[in-house]
């Protein structure tokens, strides 16, 4: 039993594994404008389009943005991940 549990821990995301502290200071570290458009995202829930709206660039740009926001994120909660081990 203990074996599988580890097997489901190891497939999890670096945020199923840590706490809400961890993934806030990985978004914290963002860039000021990755951030800004990550959080419209994710938290507020504003579509590509209205984040480009509001940002006054494309929605491409946006979506850029967002995928290298999160790829930021994935990158330091390993390294969290990987410090707290």
């Amino acid at each position: 039993m203990n074996s599988e549990k580890s097997r489901n821990n190891a497939r999890r995301s670096p945020a199923a594994t840590l706490d809400d502290s961890a993934l806030g200071a990985a978004i914290a570290r963002l860039p000021a404008t990755i951030r800004w458009i990550v959080i419209l995202g994710g938290r507020n829930g504003l579509s590509t389009r209205e984040i480009a709206n509001l940002a006054g660039i494309d929605p491409e740009l946006v979506k850029s943005m967002q995928g290298r926001g999160l790829a930021l994120i994935h990158e330091d909660l390993l390294i969290q991940r990987g410090a707290a081990s």
